[in-house]
């Protein structure tokens, strides 16, 4: 949310929209301005308005979900994913789906899952002296 984040988002987001293009995804960026514009929507969506005003706060991880819930929703989305601005997709040759390599499944229900979260192994941020945002490495519409 911001300046920053849009500008991270800006150069990260090519890597998604191609991802989502070679996978015939929609793409759906969520991005505004300021916080106060971010929270304004999400209290307005159907999900948001179920919370008193004032209760989300910018570091209230429950924004992530007025984010998906609007995508599964209002957009009509069958499945979404969420990323964070500063997310880059490098193996396009993976899908995203409820079979992604190394998930955790349960064999106890026949239902198909309603959720999964991947904890990814690799390494996060970049050392000190790099100065991540003039990288550009990550603005690719094609796989890294």
């Amino acid at each position: 949310i911001g300046a920053e984040y849009i500008k991270r988002e800006a150069k990260t987001g090519a890597s998604k929209q191609g991802y989502a293009r070679k996978w015939n995804y929609t793409y759906l960026p969520y991005a505004w301005d300021t916080p106060d514009a971010f929270l304004s929507w999400a209290y307005s969506t159907e999900l948001g308005s179920r919370f008193p005003h004032g209760a989300l706060r910018m570091i209230n991880p429950v924004l992530k979900y007025v984010a998906m819930h609007d995508a599964l929703t209002t957009q009509r989305c069958s499945l979404a994913l969420w990323t964070d601005a500063d997310a880059v997709i490098l193996n396009w040759d993976i899908e995203a789906s409820f079979t992604y390599p190394g998930a955790a499944t349960s064999s106890a229900s026949s239902k198909p899952p309603y959720a999964m979260y991947v904890a990814d192994k690799a390494p996060r941020g970049m050392p000190p002296e790099i100065n991540d945002t003039d990288v550009d490495w990550c603005s690719s519409h094609s796989p890294c």
